[in-house]
């Protein structure tokens, strides 16, 4: 049986690779170097619970999340309908903006889903 911080580091990637981060960039949202995040992935290193709960923000997840096992879902990460992957990229897209630009995709989400 593996311990529990190797484990917690194939969650932190498993997460990262679903939503499509590379570790350059999970590392620049939670203000981390991208090698830091790399020996989290690994299990060499362990987070705190701060850092552990922005990676937890960032990648759009609670902190449940990285301690159950996928088999406790109803889906596996590639089982992912075409969907949810757009959904996924869309807001990786929007957080990568700033506040007025959200404001101004919503604006424009709202009047597409209108025309039809």
């Amino acid at each position: 049986m593996e311990n529990v911080q190797v484990a917690l580091g194939k969650k932190i990637k498993e997460t990262r690779k679903l939503k499509e981060y590379t570790q350059e960039e999970l590392a620049e949202m939670v203000e981390l170097s991208p090698n830091f995040i790399g020996y989290l992935e690994r299990g060499k290193q362990a987070p705190s619970l701060k850092t552990l709960d922005k990676i937890a923000t960032c990648l759009g997840v609670t902190i449940g999340w990285f301690f159950y096992s996928i088999e406790n879902y109803r889906y596996k990460p590639s089982e992912l309908t075409g969907k949810e992957k757009v959904i996924n990229k869309l807001l990786k897209i929007l957080k990568s903006l700033d506040l007025s630009d959200i404001s101004l995709f919503l604006k424009l989400a709202k009047k597409i889903s209108r025309s039809f």
